[in-house]
């Protein structure tokens, strides 16, 4: 609906599984308010896309990085590939 439908694809797939997930779109920019959010709503555990590891000048200026996200929760983080690979970090 919102130009994103791989990521309903996503959530349909865990689903299907039987996890419960959801999405959020960013409302600021970096990753506090993702943090803040996941804190908020109890969440297990956050993903994120790997191309986040390794953010561009700019990105890593808007607060978008692995060490921006670990600084504001103590959740575990799994880095999901395209490939399909995905790794925890914590």
């Amino acid at each position: 609906m919102f130009g994103r439908s791989y990521l309903a694809e996503q959530l349909d797939d865990l689903k299907d599984l039987g996890e419960e997930s959801g999405a959020i779109l960013p409302t600021g920019h970096g990753f506090g308010h993702l943090a803040e959010w996941a804190e908020r709503e109890n969440i297990d555990l956050i993903v994120i896309l790997d191309s986040l590891v390794k953010p561009g000048l700019i990105d890593r200026i808007k607060g978008y990085t692995i060490k921006t996200l670990q600084e504001h929760t103590d959740l575990p983080v799994l880095i999901y590939g395209k490939s399909g690979l995905a790794h925890l970090s914590h």
